[in-house]
């Protein structure tokens, strides 16, 4: 199954994992599907930073990519 993530979905998967459903886990950490997150989250999310309406804790918005990688979440 090929999954995108949205925005909001790909920073629940990588900061708060418990907020997402069982089924939506599962989806994400299986090997058998293709995940992926798109460049314009990463924009979403740094322009967003910028203007103080997101807080990302330990990290700011130049480590996505590298996050999304270590995840083994494709970026498209």
């Amino acid at each position: 199954m090929n999954c995108l993530l949205d925005t909001h979905t790909f920073l629940w998967a990588a900061f708060a994992p418990e907020k997402l459903s069982a089924k939506a886990r599962k989806a994400i950490r299986s090997a058998e599907n293709r995940v992926c997150v798109s460049t314009i989250s990463f924009w979403e999310v740094s322009l967003k930073f910028a203007l103080g309406k997101i807080e990302l804790e330990n990290c700011k918005p130049d480590d996505l990519p590298g996050i999304a990688a270590r995840m083994q979440i494709e970026i498209i």
